[in-house]
């Protein structure tokens, strides 16, 4: 599902402005527990032999760059975040998880400042390698 952030100050009932844009799905992670640490293990509660976990997917995550100055990209993330607490009420689940491209070095800062540990990479379908990195909502 995706989601708008709307400049309300800014807007009308004819025109309105896209801040930014995030969109969040259930999906899958997959993972080798070969390569996973124990407090890895415990944290995303992984039973024996279990290579895959339900998890929250932040698909997209992008701010319109005519407002980048007074637009931050934490407060993206904040909203992201704060709709999977709300579906964990709901649901369960204890992991959110995203993706960037190795090499996007700013990026990649950008969300471990914001408390995502880099989890593994993965050359994909694409042929990019990308970084995935998780937040556990379960662990303090």
């Amino acid at each position: 599902r995706s989601y708008l952030i709307l400049d309300r100050k800014n807007s009308d009932d004819e025109n309105f402005y896209v801040l930014g844009f995030f969109a969040l799905a259930l999906k899958i992670l997959t993972v080798d527990p070969e390569k996973l640490t124990r407090k890895q293990k415990k944290d995303m509660n992984l039973l024996r032999d279990q290579d895959g976990i339900p998890s929250y997917f932040i698909a997209q995550l992008g701010k319109n760059d005519m407002f980048k100055h007074n637009f931050k990209g934490e407060y993206l993330l904040d909203e992201a975040v704060n709709l999977v607490y709300e579906c964990m009420e709901l649901l369960g689940g204890t992991i959110v998880w995203l993706e960037a491209n190795k090499g996007a070095d700013y990026i990649v800062n950008f969300y471990k400042n914001y408390g995502f540990i880099e989890l593994q990479s993965e050359v994909q379908e694409d042929g990019i390698e990308r970084i995935q990195l998780v937040k556990y909502l379960n662990v303090e």
